[in-house]
Parts: C-alpha cells; structure tokens; sequence
C-alpha cells in the first residue's frame, strides 16, 4: 500500500505525468458540472448535500452504520466497541497529522484552488440557487478533508470487520464524495490522489507495523481482566 501511494502522489507531483491528471481531473468535472446545467431536479438534490449541515447526515450514517454491526452479535461487542474507539481515535490523528501538517504544511500544497475558482463557466450553484452555504469553491481543496474522512472510514471498516460490511461502507464513502465533485468544490485529484494516498499511508501503519492490532489487543486484554472483579 505504501508503494502504491508514492507511485500515485509521486506521478501527480511529477509535472511530465502532472499533465495527464490535470486533464482527467478537468474531464471529469466538466462531466459533472454540466449535468447540473440542464436539470433542476439533479440541482435541488446535489444541493442538499453539498451543504455543510449535511456532514450531520453524513455522520450520523456512518455512525449508524459502525455501531449497528459492532452491537449486532452480542458475543463480540466488546471487541468491536474497541475497534470503533481505535478507528475514532486514529482518523482523527491522521487528519491532523498526516492531513494538516504532512501535506499541507510541509508540502505547500494548501492554496490549491479547486475547479470552479480556475475554470471558466463552471456553473457556481450557490450563485444559481442563492445559497451561501453550498460548499461549490475553495481557495485550499488539495487534499479533500471530508474525502479522507469518509476514505479512512471505509476501510478501517474494510480491516478491522471485514470484507461484507467493508463493501458496504466503500460504497457510502464514495456516494458521500460526489456531491462536491459535482459542485466544483474539490478535483477528484483531490480525493483520488490526496485523500486516497493519505488512507493508503494510514492503513500501511496501522495494519501493516500493525498498530491496530497492538491497540486492539491491550485494551481488550484490559477490560477483559477488570471484569473478572
């Protein structure tokens, strides 16, 4: 995973191969943005979840999600219950870590403009539909932070509880992307490129030293052994 995430952010950082994302990402946001030009139905819906109240809908659906499986079969609660605080702990370290300082900071890469700001008639559907708060433009979208929440989310899911529900959140993470990406508010670079490669960084750690597994083990150890009293 490690290998694969400096291939990918190292072909987009190299300007020879910078050239070929620039115009996938350009592509595929004019494959989007234009859509919302011919239908209001399609405005009104993407609308509704590019606001940011709706990351309350968004969390409370991964939320619903997580602890339905983990309380699901009662013999594994326990266990299931310290994944969750491990995957809530390390998505949070990772965001502010790897996110914040790592590529923002230390790469410079946090004035990136996102679409609607570079090219020339994108649709601004805050403009269009006179909201403010459709989240459609950003002065820094490079990486998505909401992306790599939703990314780190579906595959902690993926490792720590299996492929069936692994599949399940993948699907919603992805779902939970597009609203932006239609808006104009982030490339799919990033969110493919920045947010992908961050999750690839973070799985590697966390399965692969394996800090999961350590942190699962020792707090399970724990509670195990002060029930016993």
């Amino acid at each position: 995973m490690t290998i694969a995430a400096v291939i990918i952010f190292g072909s987009w950082l190299y300007p020879p191969t910078r050239y070929y994302w620039d115009q996938i990402d350009v592509f595929i946001f004019r494959s989007l943005n234009d859509t919302l030009k011919v239908s209001a139905t399609l405005q009104n819906f993407i609308a509704i979840f590019s606001r940011r109240s709706a990351d309350i809908i968004f969390d409370i659906i991964m939320l619903a999600i997580t602890f339905t499986y983990a309380l699901w079969n009662k013999g594994q609660r326990k266990e299931r219950l310290i994944k969750i605080l491990f995957m809530a702990i390390y998505i949070l370290v990772i965001i502010q870590i790897l996110n914040r300082l790592l590529i923002k900071i230390g790469l410079d890469l946090h004035y990136r403009q996102s679409p609607t700001m570079v090219l020339p008639d994108s649709l601004w559907l805050s403009k269009l539909l006179n909201d403010p708060m459709i989240r459609d433009h950003s002065s820094n979208s490079f990486p998505g932070d909401h992306a790599l929440s939703f990314l780190l989310w579906a595959s902690m899911m993926w490792n720590l509880y299996g492929r069936r529900i692994g599949q399940i959140a993948w699907v919603f993470a992805i779902l939970f992307c597009l609203p932006r990406l239609f808006t104009g508010a982030h490339w799919f670079t990033d969110d493919f490129v920045g947010s992908g490669c961050l999750t690839l960084l973070a799985n590697a750690i966390a399965f692969g030293l394996p800090v999961a597994q350590i942190f699962v083990y020792y707090l399970l150890k724990i509670f195990s052994s002060k029930s016993k009293y």
